[in-house]
């Protein structure tokens, strides 16, 4: 009895070993199956951040191409603009009116975009630009201040500007919502990454819309375009004539001065010479009328003093002749060193008054000398 017991037990024993354990099995494939989900879902956010991420990104590359854009242009046309908005500090009178606000296809036609760039962001939103004349304090001359926004398109949530804003080159910003405030945004005004500036929208004939993105593209505490260095400026400033002046002597170390169309000066030292080409001419003048000059004359291989006489106060001599086409005066004495030679040949008896010589100088003929055709001395 005893063995036919134990022996039940034992093959009790291994059919219960035998029996797989279903409830484990079911737990490890469910949790397998909720890890898989969780990691579908982490690894479909990390890919939905990222391709957000590369469309903030476009869209900054775009904006800080057309806002360097329009910066250039802006710097071309500073003067313009400045004599257009502050019409006091112009010193270049009117000129054509300059778009104000403008556009990117202003920056297209003008040749500072190319012709593919678009006007508009990927999210169809418009650029415009606008410019005004701001006197600081302490400032002699109003400077320039210009901001770029965005308007129209798809409105971007907060978040997405204010991640533009900083993936923009310079000083990217974003138009805030005003309703959202506890983030403090105010209506009317444009915002830098991270609040690191703003501006009011309206002075620059702008409109604020929120979910559009911003650039200060110069002016006042962020920078204006006016801020020049000590560098002498390349290019004419009818607004900054001081751009365009020297207030030192330059010394060209041995070098050339090329290429100047007019020299204005109170004073000429030169140490050598002085080289006209042959059509070159010294001139005296009053204002722009020429009173006389001094040339050379290649055909006659000689200088010419014309439109004026030459008066001296000391000697002057010449190694070889010196004529004259009409009269020559001394107030003493006439010496010649050898002869005194006379060419023409007079009559005795002819009439020899001043208008039959035709002589306009005097009008006394007495003690003229002259000789006949055999030598002798006539008076």
């Amino acid at each position: 009895m005893f063995s036919i017991i134990q022996s039940s037990q034992g093959f009790l024993s291994r059919f219960i070993r035998r029996q797989p354990a279903r409830g484990s099995l079911i737990k490890d494939s469910i949790i397998g199956v909720l890890v898989f989900i969780a990691l579908i879902g982490l690894v479909t956010q990390v890919i939905s951040n990222y391709v957000t991420e590369l469309h903030y990104q476009t869209v900054a590359r775009h904006a800080s191409k057309v806002s360097q854009a329009a910066e250039k242009y802006l710097s071309d046309k500073h003067d313009a603009y400045l004599c257009q908005l502050a019409p006091a500090s112009c010193t270049s009178g009117t000129s054509t009116p300059l778009p104000q606000p403008f556009t990117t296809q202003t920056l297209i036609d003008a040749g500072y975009l190319d012709d593919g760039m678009g006007t508009t962001t990927v999210d169809r939103q418009v650029y415009r630009f606008g410019v005004r004349a701001r006197t600081l304090s302490g400032a002699v001359k109003p400077s320039l201040e210009a901001l770029m926004v965005t308007t129209g398109g798809d409105a971007l949530d907060e978040g997405a500007v204010r991640r533009i804003a900083q993936l923009i080159d310079g000083m990217g910003g974003f138009i805030s919502d005003p309703s959202l405030t506890e983030l403090g945004g105010q209506a009317d005004t444009a915002y830098g990454a991270e609040l690191s500036w703003s501006l009011p929208v309206t002075p620059f004939g702008l409109t604020a819309e929120p979910g559009h993105i911003a650039v200060a593209i110069s002016g006042g505490v962020i920078g204006g375009l006016n801020k020049e260095s000590d560098r002498l400026y390349r290019f004419s400033s009818d607004a900054h004539p001081e751009y365009n002046q020297m207030n030192t002597a330059i010394d060209m170390n041995g070098n050339n001065v090329n290429n100047v169309e007019q020299v204005n000066a109170n004073e000429a030292n030169i140490a050598r010479f002085v080289a006209l080409e042959n059509s070159g001419w010294f001139g005296w003048r009053n204002g722009n009328d020429i009173k006389a000059w001094l040339k050379w004359n290649n055909d006659k291989q000689k200088v010419e003093l014309q439109n004026a006489g030459l008066n001296v106060e000391g000697d002057i001599s010449s190694e070889k002749s010196v004529s004259a086409a009409a009269d020559i005066s001394a107030g003493k004495l006439v010496v010649a060193d050898q002869f005194l030679y006379q060419k023409t040949v007079v009559v005795s008896g002819d009439s020899c008054d001043a208008v039959t010589l035709g002589l306009t100088s005097i009008t006394d003929t007495t003690g003229l000398i002259g000789h006949d055709s055999t030598g002798a001395i006539l008076t």
